[in-house]
């Protein structure tokens, strides 16, 4: 499975990997194939993607985190919209990012 995550959620759904109904934490990814939204509960985020290790998995979490940050810096640049204000709101998005994936254990 070739994914992107995008981040972790605070909703209502159902696990696309066990089909559970859950409300809480979502690991949500874009699957780079066909760009569908993918949602797993915190459980199956690791039996789904084929991690057999936490660390593994975050592992991939952090480098996609950083990946977006990149590729959000980037296109601000592109824009002519790289700031001061811009690169904080990108960099506090980030560590937003990477403090969730550290809550949910990885």
């Amino acid at each position: 499975m070739n994914v992107m995550f995008i981040g972790i959620e605070e909703v209502e759904m159902v696990c696309q990997f066990c089909n559970k109904k859950e409300i809480g934490r979502a690991f949500t990814f874009r699957d780079l194939e066909t760009g569908d939204i993918i949602r797993f509960g915190s459980q199956c985020a690791k039996k789904a993607l084929g991690f057999s290790t936490s660390s593994k998995m975050g592992k991939k979490l952090r480098a996609d985190i950083e990946a977006t940050f990149q590729s959000e810096c980037n296109e601000a640049r592109k824009a002519g919209d790289f700031s001061k204000e811009t690169s904080k709101r990108l960099s506090e998005k980030r560590q937003n990012a990477i403090d969730n994936i550290i809550r949910a254990g990885f």
